[in-house]
């Protein structure tokens, strides 16, 4: 029982970044089988559970880096712009049922790159710092895709109205 819930959760870290369920669950069971592998290079300064994880949230990724870019460096100048917009707007911080399941409807309709760094963020909880050494872009651009991610869910819900 708990090793099915461990492998739902791995699962849909996978299928977020993905959006295909056979791509997740090749991912998945590519990550058991890489863990199993390298088990002596995992080292105990983190949970076992998050190692894997991870292995399955950067080899998720690299399979969709095969397919194409993710992700684009913006300036900072951009990015400026879009912090104090979402700042205006507000993105709820405890949204109801209701409004978790508008932002899911959302989510899933996001761009590649915004999906997943929302995906990182908030499902995965990783901060921005560790976003970019996992996607292998800049903190301040991840940031910036997380404001436009929430910029372009915010104005859906809104105009779902």
């Amino acid at each position: 029982m708990l090793y099915e819930r461990f492998a739902k959760t791995l699962f849909n870290s996978a299928i977020r970044i993905l959006r295909d369920r056979m791509e997740a669950e090749d991912i998945v069971q590519d990550s058991f089988i890489t863990a199993f592998r390298t088990l002596e290079s995992y080292k105990q300064d983190a949970p076992f559970d998050a190692w894997i994880r991870r292995i399955v949230i950067n080899r998720s990724l690299d399979k969709l880096r095969k397919k194409r870019p993710l992700f684009v460096e913006l300036e900072d100048e951009q990015y400026a712009f879009n912090i104090r917009a979402d700042e205006e707007t507000g993105f709820p911080d405890k949204p109801d049922r209701e409004k978790l399941e508008q932002i899911r409807r959302e989510f899933i309709k996001l761009p590649e790159g915004y999906r997943i760094i929302f995906s990182l963020y908030y499902y995965e909880g990783f901060d921005h710092d560790e976003i970019a050494e996992i996607t292998g872009i800049t903190a301040s651009t991840s940031r910036s895709q997380l404001s436009r991610a929430r910029q372009k869910i915010i104005n859906a819900i809104n105009a779902g109205k």
